[in-house]
């Protein structure tokens, strides 16, 4: 439906959708309400191929895709429902391979996967403005993290079963220890220097007992 003015220009057109075609009368752009009724602009290449599109979901996320030249979703930029903005990255075969978001509570991550969907390393900035590193197996399993503590960096191992193994560690006075601990999480071993740089070192028996060498 058009409303016409005196000098021909509509002010206001309605319709459920436009078509927007080439010489050759191929349709290169849309912009309609979708099948979930949804408000949608599309790109499409000279083969009819759509590879790019925004639109506004219900729930009111504003979703932002890019397509590769055969269709398949590579890259989206979004808004979700509780206002956190999401960047999703993916392969060729529609696995995501990189995750980046920024939550309400000023939290920031980047996630990166392999090619089978494993999470394999993460960066991210917690609400107390820690910056942490970690990495995980081939089977996603947490294996290494480096982070900072209220600004005291932290280095910390774990086994395959995701235990906690070893840690080093900077305390506020810039003295560094090491901490080995048994498949039930109980320090063994401990090694640090004092502030005067004397070395000291501990092994510990299962019920925590000091065994000095």
């Amino acid at each position: 439906m058009t409303t016409p003015t005196n000098d021909g220009v509509q002010e206001v057109v309605r319709a459920k959708r436009f078509e927007l075609v080439d010489d050759d009368g191929a349709v290169r752009g849309r912009m309609e309400m979708n099948a979930f009724g949804e408000p949608t602009l599309s790109l499409l290449n000279s083969k009819g191929s759509e590879q790019w599109s925004a639109s506004v979901s219900d729930d009111g996320t504003a979703d932002l895709s890019f397509s590769d030249q055969v269709g398949n979703l590579r890259m989206s930029v979004s808004v979700d429902e509780y206002n956190d903005p999401i960047l999703r990255m993916r392969d060729q075969n529609g696995n995501t391979c990189l995750f980046a978001y920024v939550g309400s509570d000023g939290t920031s991550h980047i996630v990166m996967a392999d090619q089978s969907g494993n999470n394999r390393l993460a960066v991210s900035v917690n609400g107390e403005g820690n910056p942490n590193l970690w990495m995980a197996d081939q089977n996603g399993r947490f294996r290494f993290s480096v982070f900072l503590d209220n600004d005291l960096p932290v280095l910390w191992m774990c086994d395959d079963n995701g235990k906690f193994r070893f840690s080093v560690h900077l305390n506020e006075r810039g003295t560094p220890s090491l901490v080995m601990t048994d498949q039930d999480g109980s320090p063994r071993a401990i090694a640090w220097l004092y502030e005067n740089g004397t070395p000291n070192f501990q092994l510990r028996d299962k019920a925590g007992n000091v065994r000095n060498l």
